[in-house]
């Protein structure tokens, strides 16, 4: 268990509103020169350790964003909520947000997304125990998931996104959630933690949990896969959307579409498989994983950012099954903005 922690990247402190802290990160990925002399300044609320964010740091570690005019700061979150605060109050105008604070529009507030990041990177993964207790969990989906009732699962909160997307797969093969006991493992050290004390049979997996797994030897069983789209329960799953304070862009168009358009450009430069290397190098500084570790998760997960850069009317529609909580969809055309050419 110490040499599986020592490879774990720690947790980052979820920052208070109004701190802003420069990410600075050498990768091997593609950096421009551009002077910033004389730029707008912006700064970009992002999620830590994690690919869900990893295309709005990218733009603005790398370059993507200066060569387009812009010098921006990106600010590191591991509260949504907090990042939320910090984001509609103005102090980060561009931040990383989830279709699941859509009630906020509803109550006054405004942002307008202007891309598409990562869709499901989550397996379902089973310990060998339960597996020898389960057969049926090795049988592939959907028989395996339907195997799953009765079952302790580990998620990394209670009540949020993930349990709820856990539900949908559960819904999809005729398993009442209510047959299943749901268990909060935390993040990816805790959850590897409960994973090996026999606290849970089956674990909500996302990187690097897997590839740390297999890093020290541990068997496990993959339930289901949920990314690669065999499993239509969570398809158009939209996890994050990078998004700007409307205050903000209604009063500096010309950034905003400097943003959008430096955006669009990292997407397109990461999911390029010519720059498979670069980028591998990139998650490797961003998750803080061996470098070999990085290249096996980037090339199993860059297959779901596939439906970027810009966000999609019918991916924007798709999204009230995944967010139960929010009780309208809200009007694309005004809370959606675009970069791209015609």
């Amino acid at each position: 268990m110490k040499n599986l922690c020592k490879l774990l990247p720690s947790l980052a402190v979820a920052l208070v509103r109004g701190l802003l802290t420069l990410v600075i990160a050498t990768t091997g990925a593609t950096s421009f020169a551009a002077s910033s002399a004389g730029m707008p300044e912006v700064s970009f609320g992002v999620y830590g350790a994690t690919l869900a964010s990893a295309i709005e740091v990218l733009a603005i570690e790398n370059g993507f964003l200066e060569k387009e005019g812009v010098k921006a700061k990106a600010v590191k979150f591991t509260s949504g909520p907090t990042m939320m605060a910090s984001f509609l109050g103005g102090d980060t105008p561009f931040a990383s947000t989830s279709p699941g604070f859509w009630n906020s529009l509803e109550q006054g507030e405004c942002f307008k997304a202007f891309g598409n990041d990562s869709q499901s990177y989550f397996s379902l993964i089973a310990t060998q125990k339960a597996v020898a207790k389960v057969p049926a969990l090795a049988s592939g989906y959907p028989a395996s998931v339907r195997a799953m009732k009765g079952l302790r699962i580990g998620v990394a909160a209670r009540g949020g996104a993930n349990e709820q997307n856990t539900n949908l797969v559960l819904q999809s093969v005729g398993v009442d959630p209510k047959d299943v006991t749901y268990i909060a493992t935390g993040a990816t050290q805790t959850a590897l933690v409960a994973l090996e004390n026999d606290q849970i049979d089956v674990l909500l997996s996302f990187p690097p949990v897997e590839q740390s797994l297999k890093k020290q030897g541990v068997r496990y069983t993959v339930v289901a896969n949920l990314y690669d789209g065999s499993v239509p329960a969570l398809k158009d799953l939209v996890l994050l959307m990078p998004s700007v304070n409307c205050a903000y862009a209604q009063k500096n168009p010309e950034t905003t579409q400097k943003v959008c358009r430096g955006y669009a450009a990292a997407y397109r430069w990461a999911i390029d498989s010519r720059n498979s290397k670069q980028m591998a190098a990139f998650v490797s500084t961003l998750m803080n994983v061996p470098a070999d570790m990085a290249q096996e998760i980037w090339d199993e997960y860059r297959k779901t950012f596939a439906a970027g850069p810009a966000m999609r009317r019918d991916l924007w529609n798709a999204q009230l099954k995944f967010y139960p909580a929010v009780k309208k969809l809200p009007d694309f055309d005004r809370y959606t903005l675009s970069c791209e050419k015609s």
